[in-house]
């Protein structure tokens, strides 16, 4: 969407890079997405909300010129399925059961640092979410008939200025990036370790995990 490149190339060359990236970065590496996506989401992703809520004339106007059925809750078809999934993730804390997160966990020196580490999260969340929620209501407004997983990439492409509209694509593909190379990584460590080894183990075999 954002290089007008073909999605199966796209995949594929993303695919390898990322790979190489991470088997060759190791933790380094996953931990240096992991930053520059965390710059991008508390700079990135509230400026193109700003500049998209504004081209749409401001929250009031987003607001008012919105179809109703976009601001149907309780009478909404998949209202019991989203319902479900709030209390899963934002009481009971499924998402909180993943190898990447476990993995960030683990590489904290202490728990007061871990602790802290999360308040500061805990503290950019709602702001990171209510500029999610504007940007997608302001591409409703602005371009009522695309499809929605191209507002985003629209928006870039079309309202950003030179040089912030390349920091912006950088950013979106460091922030996919950040998550994907995370899951690789510790499937890769999963793999090796709870796998490999336990085979290689079992016939003797020596295997050095790392490499």
């Amino acid at each position: 969407s954002l290089l007008s490149i073909d999605p199966t190339w796209g995949m594929v060359a993303g695919g390898v890079l990322m790979t190489l990236y991470a088997a060759h970065g190791g933790i380094k590496s996953v931990t240096a997405t992991d930053i520059f996506q965390f710059l991008v989401l508390v700079v990135g992703i509230p400026l193109i909300a700003s500049i998209a809520v504004d081209q749409a004339g401001g929250i009031k106007a987003v607001f008012t010129q919105l179809p109703v059925e976009k601001l149907t809750i309780f009478q909404h078809e998949k209202f019991s399925y989203y319902l479900v999934i709030f209390f899963s993730w934002g009481f009971l804390q499924t998402g909180m059961v993943d190898p990447a997160i476990i993995q960030r966990m683990l590489m904290g020196s202490s728990r007061s640092q871990l602790r802290n580490q999360y308040l500061v999260m805990a503290a950019f969340d709602p702001a990171l979410r209510l500029s999610l929620m504007l940007i997608g209501l302001a591409g409703v407004v602005l371009y009522p008939n695309i499809a929605p997983g191209n507002v985003v990439p629209h928006i870039i492409q079309t309202l950003l200025p030179v040089g912030i509209k390349g920091w912006a694509i950088a950013g979106l593909l460091g922030a996919i990036m950040s998550t994907a190379d995370s899951y690789l990584h510790a499937a890769g460590l999963v793999v090796a370790r709870d796998i490999v080894k336990p085979i290689c183990d079992k016939h003797s075999i020596n295997i050095n995990e790392l490499v």
